[in-house]
């Protein structure tokens, strides 16, 4: 058994923040009963047997947790308050990363980092701070704080004339893969909807059809409904309308099927599949959705 005390304490930092560094890719975190920290094997380069780490895979006995997070707090607090100096930002992104590992409600931490991501103006950094969010997200899917550091980096990053498509892309599989654990995860949803003023006109149209295989498996998840419908006005205004059109919504519930009519055209869209025609039997997304999945086509796709 780990011997209580500031030393032990400070012992434990040192084998977790020794792990950090020799593997900044790791990607899952998990935190272990000590019975079953030791049912994992053996490995030659593990030293304590409250850390385990292998193939990016991380776990911490919850054993000592109670004097690792205490110890990465007091390291971090004094890392921060200390007179500047040449190692002080890389001792405050070691002992923070740390600390947020184990508590990723400390704003005190997250703000520390972007104090020192916005002084270095260093992209690689970014870059990286994105995976050391992925990372805590695989654990703390719902965590506001994290998401929220997440949106900050991604603007430090389209500040930087980055190439946004390719950082959208992959937010929005990291999206997916938070919501197929956590159901009904508004942030993760929310965190989409925000990224929609960042996308090209194919990515919105692109996220349409993606999403319209989601909302017929989770039929009953709104948040994918509210992002649809998001990125359906999104896509709205990127069409053009004359003063005597308008824009008319199907009506039906969880629908975000839509169509511009016109004196002109008689309630014909001239606006092509983008929207649907608004008719007594309801419009082409929800023909669509009643369909049986064999004959489904995504009504937002242009026919071939």
């Amino acid at each position: 058994m780990v011997e209580s005390g500031a030393g032990a304490g400070d012992l434990l930092l040192h084998d977790f923040e020794r792990i950090l560094h020799d593997d900044p890719n790791i990607d899952e975190v998990g935190f272990l009963h000590p019975t079953q920290m030791d049912s994992l094997p053996l490995l030659g380069s593990n030293k304590s047997p409250y850390l385990w780490c292998s193939d990016h895979k991380l776990a911490i006995s919850t054993h000592v947790l109670p004097d690792l997070y205490r110890a990465a707090r007091q390291a971090h607090s004094k890392a921060a308050t200390t007179s500047p100096s040449a190692d002080a930002p890389a001792l405050i992104m070691l002992h923070s990363k740390a600390l947020l590992i184990l508590c990723p409600d400390s704003f005190t931490a997250w703000n520390s980092r972007k104090k020192v991501l916005s002084a270095d103006h260093n992209l690689t950094q970014l870059e990286a701070e994105l995976q050391f969010c992925a990372l805590i997200l695989s654990y703390a899917l719902k965590n506001e704080s994290t998401w929220s550091h997440r949106r900050w980096v991604i603007t430090k990053l389209a500040q930087s004339h980055q190439d946004m498509p390719q950082i959208i892309d992959k937010e929005s599989v990291l999206v997916k893969q938070i919501a197929e654990k956590s159901k009904m995860n508004y942030r993760a949803w929310r965190h989409r909807c925000w990224l929609i003023p960042y996308m090209k006109p194919k990515q919105v149209l692109d996220e349409l059809n993606k999403s319209i295989k989601w909302g017929e498996l989770h039929v009953a998840d709104n948040c994918c409904f509210h992002y649809r419908r998001t990125t359906a006005v999104k896509r709205t205004e990127e069409i053009p309308f004359t003063g005597s059109q308008k824009l008319i919504y199907c009506g039906r519930r969880n629908c975000g099927g839509m169509r511009c009519s016109s004196d002109a055209t008689k309630g014909e869209s001239p606006c092509g599949p983008i929207v649907g025609s608004s008719h007594s039997g309801g419009c082409n997304v929800c023909s669509a959705m009643r369909k049986p999945a064999c004959q489904r086509r995504s009504p937002w796709q242009t026919s071939s």
